[in-house]
């Protein structure tokens, strides 16, 4: 069994017939989006209040500012908006790493896309949720397509179905998601 096979058969699994009471299930934990995280308010990060990034603070080169397109296209090359040094010192909570994922909160909504490796230092703006895994937990590629499937969707977003209008509470830190954390370690975190 290959693994995108595998993938799609713990999915179904978990969705389809649900996580407890799965005799193929066993071994499985269950754990919040939060478990499988960093810890803090770094693992789960909603984008700086939109008066945090004003265009007067834009410039012409220096700290990337991530937007939503990042989410929805996954090309990290293309962006228009620049802060300097001084600003990103004061925003660099909402900064972005290899490895972490970002999600479009607003308009478009949960869009998916991992940073790959060497990007452009920067930040996220305020459409967008930065999910930090924990490496030795989960693959970020995993956590990706695991939040891109319809039935997570739809337990995240609600009846929004991949758009709205104004803002959006993202995600349900409660919500229980199905991880088999002995897989983990033969993944890679891209």
């Amino acid at each position: 069994m290959g693994y995108g096979s595998a993938f799609f058969t713990i999915i179904k699994s978990s969705c389809d017939k649900g996580i407890r009471g799965d005799a193929r299930m066993s071994g499985w934990e269950i754990v919040t989006l939060e478990d499988v995280t960093v810890d803090g308010s770094q693992g789960l990060k909603r984008g700086p209040f939109g008066g945090a990034i004003k265009k007067d603070s834009f410039v012409p080169d220096g700290y990337k500012i991530y937007e939503q397109k990042h989410a929805i296209y996954g090309n990290f090359d293309s962006g228009d908006y620049f802060i300097s040094e001084a600003r990103y010192k004061e925003l660099k909570s909402f900064a972005v790493e290899s490895g972490d994922l970002i999600v479009s909160c607003s308009g478009t909504l949960g869009r998916v896309a991992v940073v790959p490796p060497n990007v452009k230092p920067g930040i996220i703006n305020q459409a967008l949720l930065r999910i930090r895994p924990k490496s030795n937990l989960v693959s970020s590629r995993f956590l990706k397509m695991l939040l891109e499937t319809p039935d997570l969707q739809s337990r995240l977003f609600g009846s929004a179905g991949g758009s709205a209008t104004g803002e959006t509470h993202l995600i349900n830190k409660d919500y229980l998601i199905s991880i088999m954390t002995q897989k983990f370690a033969l993944m890679s975190t891209y």
